[in-house]
């Protein structure tokens, strides 16, 4: 233990000692936080779960930057060459992460920081056992104090099995440890979704931390996903972060210069040797136009002409090219902007009255 959290009280942190606390998030919150969060900010789960928790243990402990233990269940893919698709079972992933709350108290702040902070993340930590246990020797962080808050969200287990079926539902692991074995982190968080409410267990060691600490730290806790809930309902919430768009080079001021909330941008990235040429010279010489070109023809026998724009737009739909436009103004090297949707323009003039 490296001192970072404060104590109640100086006893041990044996297994026998362990005591639990449990904090709910009611099923509308949980709802909106598993169905209508994660587009606002283009965010996973873990994401807004640790953008929520960081800045309960950072008031906490008084620092800045907090260190969690991270467990992950494996089941992501991580190599090309790896079909995990008739493979049973979870594959555990654990490491550190060090997160920093902006401080400000804007959600929408601290979902960017947290979501980056965590894509900042080599392979989702899968690097950190082989450098920890086997790294030893190559100046690897194999003598490092393990941190002392560790966080593992489960996923849901209501929902996902029928009555009769195959398979029922897991109701707990139920591991069993050696009583007087030493805890390997002060305060455990372990969440699920049991009968449509988000639930967390605070496990921690009634020699450390009285009651009444860790249930004020996990309504805290709770306190803040409602909140980040409000948060990303109201009309202005959404953004973008530089993860989003990895080839575009840009940094978090510009995305929100060019993208706003970013909910009608599909993608960005720079523009091909060809394209930039292209674009070099229109802009040079915009009077010129020598890579615009158009075409007009006449097309009789259209009867439903609501089809003929409905099927342009299927086009237009279906085609990212045609949803594409050019940024350059204040940037390095201009960029392509993928919209999520584009209205096909359509002029109609009706001349049925004229004569030939």
């Amino acid at each position: 233990y490296d001192g970072t959290l404060p104590l109640d009280g100086h006893g041990a942190n044996l297994v026998s000692d362990t005591r639990q606390v449990r904090v709910r998030l009611d099923a509308a919150r949980t709802t909106a936080l598993l169905r209508d969060v994660p587009s606002v900010y283009r965010t996973e789960i873990n994401d807004v779960l640790l953008a929520a928790l960081t800045p309960v243990l950072s008031g906490w402990t008084g620092r800045e930057r907090v260190v969690i233990a991270l467990e992950g269940h494996g089941r992501e893919e991580l190599f090309d060459d790896v079909d995990l698709s008739r493979t049973v079972g979870w594959f555990t992933s654990y490491f550190p992460v060090a997160l920093t709350d902006p401080g400000d108290g804007d959600w929408g702040r601290t979902l960017k920081a947290v979501k980056e902070q965590v894509r900042a993340i080599p392979l989702r930590g899968l690097g950190y056992g082989a450098l920890r246990y086997y790294g030893a020797d190559g100046g690897g962080p194999a003598g490092d104090p393990l941190p002392p808050v560790s966080f593992n969200y489960l996923g849901r287990f209501d929902g996902t099995t029928r009555a009769g079926g195959l398979y029922s539902a897991v109701s707990g692991i139920g591991l069993r440890e050696d009583r007087d074995a030493t805890r390997l982190h002060l305060i455990d968080i372990v969440g699920q979704v049991v009968e449509g409410e988000l639930e967390f267990v605070w496990s921690y060691s009634a020699g450390l931390h009285r009651e009444e600490t860790v249930r004020r730290l996990g309504e805290e806790f709770v306190g803040n996903l409602a909140r980040v809930v409000a948060h990303c309902a109201q009309p202005g919430a959404g953004g973008r972060t530089p993860s989003d768009f990895p080839s575009a080079g840009l940094g978090q001021a510009d995305i929100d210069r060019l993208l706003g909330d970013g909910r009608s941008v599909l993608d960005v990235y720079p523009l091909t040797q060809m394209q930039s040429g292209m674009l070099f010279h229109s802009l040079m010489d915009q009077e010129q136009g020598t890579y615009q070109e158009q075409i007009s023809f006449t097309l009789d026998g259209v009867h439903h002409p609501d089809l003929l724009e409905a099927a342009w737009q299927r086009v237009v739909d279906r085609e990212p090219v045609l949803r594409t436009s050019l940024v350059w103004d204040g940037l390095p090297e201009p960029l392509q902007v993928v919209h999520t949707a584009v209205r096909c323009p359509v002029t109609r003039l009706d001349w049925s009255a004229l004569d030939e």
